[in-house]
């Protein structure tokens, strides 16, 4: 968990040049990327150190009975799964939008171009979608109330900013930008 973190650490300010940003925008959007920000580098490292120290009851102490082992080692797998690929997209798609990437804002980077390519060409939110995979894979790998609710939180707040990201990309790319929407989906590919 701690590597991935890192991973991502590097690949973010490797692919953009810079370390993350003060979140601007509207308030829903720097309320949405201050708990980001709280979930990545605060609550993630603190889980991580918990379970090297195996104190993860500190986290929720409502866990699965032991009696549902077969579930239990299920939901570890398919959490561990979720989570890994929630960070290698979050990565992928850092690594796509480049300089382009800024953190809470209502419209684009100044000087900036759309992005289709990459997990882009399948999904126009691909790190809301990946956030939302790393909170799941989190929950199930805990077996977690506590990070279940953190994922709510998280779809909660994607969800209910995608429309005003999709604003400020509709009023910077015009055509452009509504072209691109008729063939991509916003969150699922192929679904949602």
């Amino acid at each position: 968990m701690l590597l991935l973190l890192g991973v991502m650490g590097v690949v973010n300010h490797l692919a953009t040049g810079s370390p993350p940003s003060k979140p601007k925008g509207s308030l829903l959007a720097i309320i949405a990327n201050t708990y980001n920000y709280f979930f990545l580098f605060i609550a993630l490292p603190a889980t991580a150190i918990l379970l090297i120290t195996g104190q993860q009851k500190i986290i929720d102490p409502i866990q699965l009975a032991s009696d549902m082992s077969g579930l239990r080692i299920g939901l570890e797998i398919a959490g561990l799964i979720i989570f890994v690929l929630g960070n290698l997209l979050v990565n992928w798609a850092i690594i796509k939008l480049g300089h382009n990437f800024q953190a809470a804002s209502p419209l684009p980077r100044t000087g900036g171009w759309l992005v289709t390519d990459g997990p882009y060409r399948l999904i126009r939110h691909p790190i809301g979608l990946a956030a939302l995979c790393i909170s799941l894979g989190i929950s199930c790998l805990l077996q977690s109330l506590v990070y279940f609710v953190i994922f709510i939180i998280y779809l909660v707040f994607i969800i209910s900013g995608i429309p005003g990201e999709e604003k400020g990309l509709r009023q910077v790319y015009g055509e452009q930008y509504v072209a691109y929407i008729q063939h991509t989906k916003k969150l699922i590919p192929f679904v949602y």
